[in-house]
């Protein structure tokens, strides 16, 4: 969905979202190892052929592996204005019609991974992000993992979420950061 207004209504900061250490504290889910090491040789194979379809197998997968409602890949690039934003490129799941929209840089989830510099989990961000409430499929919960290249330059986030009261566990936050760098691979290939 488009970027709507970047005020912030609430009382709620941003960074008061973040619900990160939850995710050692809560009980992980028994996740098919057996499972993740098929996905990821399937999705090695699939980089080699076709780095593009890659990128959406990736979001598949995240979304089957964390039993998660969608998952996406958030570019970040610049829009007309020249301002920073997260173009939604790729989308699995619940949000897949939503693929080419934006989110500001500066006032986003997907700003605040960034700005954290390591995986974050985000609760019910529609409470401060309030440009959320214009898409018909509500957040619970957002896992967010950031996406550098080579250098070290931020290229975007990757991002697993929750519509219903499901939670993340830190096995879905290791399966999301190990997926992430078959993600930078693939981006990688694509860019050369």
């Amino acid at each position: 969905t488009e970027a709507v207004g970047e005020g912030n209504p609430s009382s709620i900061a941003p960074r008061d979202l973040l619900d990160t250490d939850a995710l050692r504290q809560r009980p992980t889910r028994s996740n098919s190892r057996i499972a993740q090491i098929r996905a990821f040789r399937d999705l090695s194979k699939l980089i080699m052929i076709s780095p593009d379809a890659a990128v959406q197998r990736f979001l598949e997968l995240a979304v089957e592996l964390c039993d998660a409602g969608s998952a996406g890949w958030s570019r970040l690039g610049h829009n007309d204005p020249g301002e920073e934003v997260f173009w939604w490129d790729a989308l699995a799941g619940e949000f897949s019609p939503f693929v080419g929209g934006t989110t500001p840089r500066n006032f986003s989830p997907c700003g605040l991974c960034l700005d954290a510099g390591k995986t974050v989990l985000v609760s019910r961000p529609a409470r401060v992000f309030t440009y959320f409430d214009d898409v018909d499929v509500p957040i619970a919960e957002a896992l967010i993992v950031p996406v550098y290249d080579a250098c070290g330059a931020a290229l975007g986030t990757i991002w697993v979420v929750h519509h219903t009261d499901a939670k993340f566990d830190s096995n879905d936050a290791r399966v999301t950061e190990e997926l992430t760098v078959q993600l930078e691979l693939a981006l990688k290939i694509m860019g050369d």
